[in-house]
């Protein structure tokens, strides 16, 4: 018997009241210093990669300095739309790793739909220091009211495979790049692990988990919006190709295979806590939810620890990631 059925705007939404649960007063700092230091667990490579893609930084290989000389505009001060920013990502790579004189003369723009994520941006921004101009929003990737033509460069990171209409946010980043500007985004690939099977594995040994009431799909979905082509490098490039699509140029897509380490079980179930929230509220049947209530969180946290602890004889571990980078250029 498969687990109760969702539909994409269902599985979508439960996913961003996830992120609307995240502390954002002056009270709760450590906890969103943890949410920035676990999704940068996750995704800084493939962040850091797409902004070398992108022209943004330079080559990682630091003793090739034939292509950093090439690389473009590493030098040059940038307007940025750190677009879906989540926790800021992108730009505090690029706060961390970009030259300060170029920092000092760029401005970036960090927007998401989530006002709780776009909150943390902005105390960010302001504890640590963030160079350049910056200024945060809360708007729809697909529908931003930005000027046209604003932009040298739009990331969007780790969100086109959630955004409902993904077509529709790239005819807008199209709108708000400047002639010559840059659209980089990632998304993770139909065939992405990451989280998923050690996830399963401890809700497995749950003691009210049964064949008959499952509590992870057989196939947990990277296309959240159920658009499967924008999880795939053929599917990207041929919605990239497509008449109704913009007329981007040198589009380079690559794909990407990386590892994140886990300290140990009980940064596993701290650091993918929204996650287990969001596999509970999709995908668990009430009964195995309200079952879950009576024992408690801490229990249930406890029960998964347990688990994993023993799978892995207490020691930490690594986990597998594949990502797709995709980088275009708007016509001059």
């Amino acid at each position: 018997m498969s687990p109760p059925t969702t539909d994409n705007n269902n599985l979508a939404e439960n996913l961003q009241k996830q992120f609307r649960s995240v502390p954002v007063t002056t009270e709760n700092n450590e906890a969103k210093r943890a949410l920035i230091h676990a999704m940068d667990r996750v995704m800084a490579i493939p962040g850091e990669r797409l902004l070398v893609q992108a022209g943004l930084l330079p080559p990682v290989d630091g003793d090739n300095a034939a292509a950093r000389d090439k690389q473009e505009g590493r030098d040059e001060p940038f307007v940025l739309f750190d677009n879906a920013c989540g926790a800021g990502l992108i730009t505090g790579l690029l706060q961390k790793q970009a030259s300060p004189e170029v920092l000092r003369e760029s401005r970036f723009v960090c927007a998401d739909l989530n006002a709780n994520l776009v909150d943390i941006v902005k105390w960010r921004a302001e504890t640590d220091g963030w160079e350049g101009t910056v200024e945060t929003a809360v708007v729809d990737a697909q529908d931003t009211g930005l000027p046209s033509n604003s932009f040298s460069h739009v990331v969007i990171n780790f969100a086109i495979h959630i955004i409902p209409k993904p077509d529709v946010a790239l005819r807008e980043a199209y709108r708000l790049l400047r002639p010559d500007g840059i659209l980089a985004f990632t998304v993770w690939t139909h065939d992405n692990t990451g989280w998923i099977p050690d996830m399963r594995s401890a809700f497995a040994a749950l003691p009210f988990a049964t064949a008959a009431a499952p509590l992870m799909p057989d196939s947990v979905p990277m296309a959240v919006h159920g658009l499967d082509q924008w999880i795939d490098p053929a599917g990207i490039h041929a919605e990239l190709a497509s008449p109704s699509s913009p007329s981007f140029k040198d589009v380079s897509i690559e794909t990407l295979e990386h590892t994140s380490h886990v300290d140990s079980a009980e940064y596993f179930v701290e650091t993918f806590d929204m996650m287990l929230k969001w596999m509970m509220q999709s995908y668990w049947s009430e009964e195995s939810r309200q079952t879950a209530a009576e024992e408690g969180g801490a229990k249930i946290n406890e029960l998964l620890i347990n688990h994993l602890w023993h799978k892995y004889a207490g020691k930490g571990w690594d986990i597998k990631w594949k990502s797709i980078l995709v980088t275009c250029r708007k016509p001059r």
